[in-house]
């Protein structure tokens, strides 16, 4: 059995991996198959369900989370199976104590997004607009505007919700920590302001004469300062 892992804080580079997955095992002759786990079926029966055929089989598995215990010991008590590809979608870093519960021939392949993006995420806050500014500079050097305001974007939406309920949020405790303590330093006024702001911002690139760049430097000034 071949189980891969595609996980990582860049999910736009994780899931172009996981359309170049599934035109390979395509190709190769795998009929793809997406697990949605529920009530009736385990992801460990739909795998065992595959020993009753002939053809050869690609599992997607959205979500890391769906594996339960049973789950778990299958897969490592018969991953030796030759006529099965696993697949596995992560949108987040999955922690290395997760992993660990896999199999030792998981194929582990992360994308991450640039530390200066996350560098520059971290410095979006009341009254940092100069730094802010300053490295969104650093990065268009090297990565495209339509990544950055798309990070942003999410990241916003990470820190609303940190605000209000930050017990949702699912991610590793020191990633959810940071967030805790930027939303902080929003009041929750001046938060929905940013998200407003920055929801508005591709309509209005479209219809003003600044150019794209300039304009993001001006939403950043309206949401911090």
């Amino acid at each position: 059995m071949q189980i891969t892992l595609i996980h990582g804080s860049d999910t736009s580079k994780s899931l172009k991996r996981l359309d170049e997955i599934k035109l390979i095992n395509s190709e190769k002759g795998f009929i793809l198959k997406e697990i949605e786990v529920n009530s009736n079926f385990s992801i460990a029966e739909e795998l065992i369900e595959s020993r009753l055929f002939k053809e050869k089989y690609t599992y997607l598995v959205k979500g890391i989370d769906k594996f339960n215990k049973k789950d778990l010991l299958w897969l490592n008590n018969n991953y030796q199976e030759t006529n099965i590809s696993l697949v596995i979608f992560e949108e987040k870093e999955v922690p290395i104590g997760v992993i660990k519960k896999f199999p030792s021939c998981l194929l582990i392949q992360k994308f991450d997004i640039p530390k200066l993006i996350f560098k520059f995420l971290a410095s979006f806050y009341p009254k940092n607009s100069s730094s802010t500014i300053k490295l969104l500079h650093q990065i268009n050097k090297n990565d495209s505007r339509e990544l950055t305001i798309h990070l942003l974007g999410r990241y916003l939406k990470d820190l609303y919700i940190a605000k209000i309920s930050p017990s949702s949020l699912l991610y590793p405790a020191w990633r959810k920590s940071k967030l805790i303590f930027q939303t902080k330093l929003f009041t929750y006024a001046r938060l929905k302001k940013a998200i407003s702001l920055f929801a508005q911002y591709d309509q209005i690139t479209k219809t003003s004469d600044m150019d794209a760049i300039t304009l993001f430097d001006i939403t950043i000034l309206k949401s911090l300062e």
